[in-house]
């Protein structure tokens, strides 16, 4: 528990430790069933502890470990301690909420620059809460400059759609979401500390398709000029056997009338012998 008479010297404390504990730390009084007094750092991003907040008071030291993601975008654990007066009775109480951070978050820094130059083009990586962009990673050779930290994610994009299905996904985009065309792949990490299939967060890569769609993009012309090479042969053969048919033709009919006119010859001599 602590005196009434501290709490001063609490709020001093915890403007020092809000600076120090990674992630953010975030603290708050509560009166009665009110919130009077909050204190979170820029790096504490939740909707917690908002002065004025209606919350219930906790009469005994109280530790609520791991509140779900699903209810703050974060993982959470509050303690909270009751603040007495002189006559040892509280109606108050001091609440610490610290963010929980998902072991993949906590080697993000060691994994992440390796990956990114693992992929010819390079790579963009990134691993983010439920709602926003928490951690980011380009490579020497390929950024995402939009996507930067606290981007928050809207139902078109490929990590919206992992949190709502709570399954990978996998896709091409082309050029219009992000103005080239991209390979994108999002997988949900479960909250380890949580039973079920809560999602606690996702790790994201995406990566460049340039190289891809220019192979393609040859392959289509090789394919059509292969096929006006196919159709202009097949014409000049089609031209030429009907050519030979025709000359194969001609010498047939000369042959007859050949033919015709050595009979009317031969015809006309026996006349003239008659006469």
């Amino acid at each position: 528990m602590i005196s009434l008479s501290a709490i001063e010297s609490c709020k001093i404390l915890a403007d020092v430790l809000s600076l120090m504990i990674p992630g953010g730390v975030a603290f708050c009084i509560i009166e009665e069933d009110t919130i009077t007094w909050s204190l979170k750092p820029d790096t504490f991003k939740l909707n917690v502890f908002k002065v004025g907040q209606k919350v219930t008071v906790s009469r005994s030291t109280l530790h609520t470990p791991n509140i779900p993601a699903g209810i703050y975008g974060k993982r959470l654990s509050i303690v909270s301690v009751p603040i007495i007066n002189d006559t040892d009775n509280s109606n108050s109480s001091f609440s610490i909420a610290f963010p929980g951070r998902h072991p993949i978050a906590a080697a993000f820094g060691d994994f992440a620059p390796i990956l990114t130059e693992m992929f010819p083009e390079g790579s963009f990586i990134y691993m983010s809460e439920l709602e926003r962009i928490a951690h980011r990673r380009p490579s020497s050779r390929f950024d995402m400059p939009g996507l930067t930290v606290g981007h928050i994610w809207d139902e078109t994009d490929v990590t919206y759609k992992v949190v709502k299905l709570k399954q990978p996904i996998l896709a091409e985009l082309d050029s219009s979401k992000y103005g080239i065309p991209v390979f994108a792949a999002a997988y949900p990490l479960n909250d380890e500390e949580e039973d079920g299939d809560e999602v606690a967060a996702t790790l994201g890569i995406i990566a460049p398709k340039k190289t891809s769609c220019t192979l393609r993009d040859m392959s289509g012309n090789t394919e059509s000029g292969l096929y006006g090479i196919s159709a202009a042969a097949i014409q000049e053969l089609a031209a030429s056997a009907s050519e030979i048919q025709s000359n194969e033709r001609d010498p047939n009919a000369n042959i007859k009338k050949v033919r015709g006119m050595v009979a009317m010859a031969e015809e006309l001599n026996k006349i003239s012998k008659i006469v």
